[in-house]
């Protein structure tokens, strides 16, 4: 490419959804690759697609490990849960990033037990139809797991 796209860091931090501190991490690791021109980062847009297209090799550094389901809640299918929330497919357009909800599911805990629970939550983040919810507090069942 003879004249490359050059991006900001504000605008490769927003192509990749990524605070601007994430950005500049993953550029100080050699991740993604940056230059400055005079105090400014710039960044290809060719590199910065293909590192969001590679898939980000982020370390897990969540608190509460993550379990793969299908589960039915009161606002769609739960993909996958954590003590700490869930990520949730809805069909719901009335629900939006900040928003407090109140959670409902059932929970297998093995081939005789299940519980009903019921979770105060909020919506931390939204993708078109896919949902990032935290709980107010950690889900007891799945804590140690």
């Amino acid at each position: 490419m003879d004249n490359p796209i050059l991006l900001t860091a504000k605008e490769a931090s927003d192509m990749l959804r990524v605070p601007l501190s994430t950005l500049y991490r993953l550029t100080k690791q050699g991740q993604i690759r940056g230059f400055k021109i005079g105090k400014q980062w710039r960044y290809r847009k060719e590199e910065v697609s293909k590192y969001f297209n590679a898939g980000f090799n982020f370390i897990q550094r969540r608190r509460y490990t993550r379990i793969n389901c299908n589960i039915a809640s009161n606002f769609g299918i739960i993909k996958n849960i954590s003590a700490g929330g869930v990520f949730l497919e809805s069909v719901s357009d009335s629900i939006n990033v900040n928003d407090p909800i109140h959670l409902n599911f059932t929970l297998k805990l093995n081939d005789d037990e299940s519980m009903l629970v019921e979770k105060d939550a909020r919506v931390v983040r939204r993708d078109e139809q896919n949902f990032g919810i935290t709980f107010d507090r950690p889900l007891m069942a799945l804590e140690s797991r």
